[in-house]
């Protein structure tokens, strides 16, 4: 699979984030398990393409607009944000150089969105779902959000995230997903949290060692 097939998976993922301060409500702070499922839906695409990448499931650190998300045995090890430096940085396998991406860059259209009350149920919890239809160089996809009333998160601190329309998706759930489906013409990828734990993360997890090399771009 080439790499430019692979960016709007990256984020969403990347793609996976916010609480409203301006309502004076308790922003989550935790660490939330995910697993991840590949579905073709052109029979012939080979879906272990994507879980490579990928794997199979990831754990995903919140903390005060700041994030860590990795997976497990894959080729895309991490990815972190820090809404204070205004960039996403990415780690990927046999190489400690760490990419940096400036996170104000659109790389997409949002063409329509939806929101499905009660249209999904994710650990017990009854989720609405946001619908996003959007696309670029005459390619199209869809993103799916299953989100409830819990990790609330500050949507402020992704209002210059415009990959992937970072910012324009938490200003609409206002919490960090429980669900992220990413529909193409060939697959559906979901990430479905498996696990919620509210406990104290350290900011040391965000953090790089001093000695880190890092490299503009991909």
């Amino acid at each position: 699979m080439k790499f430019n097939k692979l960016l709007p998976l990256i984020s969403f993922v990347i793609l996976i984030t916010n609480v409203c301060i301006g309502q004076k409500a308790k922003e989550f702070e935790g660490k939330i398990l995910y697993k991840h499922l590949v579905t073709a839906i052109d029979p012939t695409y080979d879906i272990q393409n994507d879980y490579n990448y990928t794997g199979t499931t990831s754990v995903f650190f919140y903390k005060e607009g700041k994030y860590k998300w990795s997976n497990n045995n894959a080729y895309v090890e991490m990815e972190m944000f820090n809404n204070k430096k205004k960039e996403s940085c990415l780690k990927f396998k046999e190489n400690d150089t760490i990419r940096r991406l400036k996170s104000n860059i659109e790389n997409e259209k949002i063409l329509d969105f939806s929101i499905i009350k009660n249209g999904d149920k994710v650990l017990g919890h009854t989720c609405d779902v946001l619908v996003i239809k959007a696309g670029s160089n005459g390619n199209s996809w869809e993103r799916r959000y299953s989100f409830s009333n819990d990790c609330k998160i500050n949507p402020m601190s992704f209002n210059n995230y415009k990959y992937n329309s970072t910012d324009f998706i938490y200003s609409k759930i206002n919490v960090l997903p429980l669900k992220i489906e990413l529909i193409f013409k060939d697959r559906k990828i979901s990430y479905t949290a498996t696990s919620i734990e509210e406990i104290p993360v350290s900011d040391e997890i965000f953090n790089f060692p001093e000695a880190t090399k890092f490299k503009d771009g991909i």
